[in-house]
């Protein structure tokens, strides 16, 4: 291949005697070259070269490639709605997880919990449901990932080797728990000063 990727196709031909072609025939025929330049050699000069005594094309990528390069933003942008999903089920289900315990924080607050506590308590129950689906959900999503990344560039006639970005995976933990801290933040103000008598009444 020409750097890029060429092929030089010859278009001479020869006329053999019986012996000579008896020498030959050992050979397979073929109709097509593969080249390659040396780092810092004009491709197109050399195919401009190539081009005055034989036929010679750019190669393009196969179909397969071709087409993995037109859909190559939809796994960003796929991942970019699933994260910006998860924060907004996660803030959900902090928001109303507080909202329906309040009246087991105000029994606490009864027995003797402080508010501090009571904002603590919200804090590690948005950290429990954080670390829960962080420790599930991401072995999960890289062997799930890996698995269809696979068959999809086998299937494409391309190697399936598989490359994990290791430190953002390892900074997913880290973010997972001060965005969990962060969306306890409210409900658990809201927990420290809310009515014990207010939340302790009969429904």
């Amino acid at each position: 291949m020409l750097g890029a990727g060429t092929v030089a196709r010859s278009t001479a031909t020869a006329a053999l005697t019986d012996a000579a072609l008896r020498d030959v025939a050992y050979a397979t025929p073929f109709g097509e070259l593969g080249l390659s330049v040396k780092p810092g050699i004009d491709v197109y000069e050399v195919v401009g070269e190539l081009s005055k005594r034989y036929e010679v094309e750019l190669a393009t990528p196969p179909p397969e490639v071709a087409n993995l390069q037109q859909v190559d933003r939809i796994p960003l942008i796929c991942g970019l709605f699933l994260a910006v999903l998860c924060l907004a089920t996660l803030g959900h289900a902090v928001t109303m997880t507080a909202r329906h315990r309040r009246r087991d924080l105000a029994v606490a607050r009864a027995l003797g919990f402080v508010p501090r506590q009571s904002a603590t308590s919200v804090v590690v129950m948005a950290l429990a449901t954080t670390l829960s689906g962080l420790i599930v959900g991401l072995p999960f999503g890289v062997l799930v990932g890996a698995f269809v990344w696979r068959r999809v560039a086998e299937g494409s006639a391309l190697l399936g080797h598989v490359q994990h970005p290791w430190i953002a995976l390892a900074c997913v933990l880290p973010v997972g728990i001060a965005v969990a801290v962060v969306f306890a933040a409210i409900p658990a103000r809201r927990a420290a000063h809310d009515r014990i008598l207010y939340n302790l009444r009969p429904e």
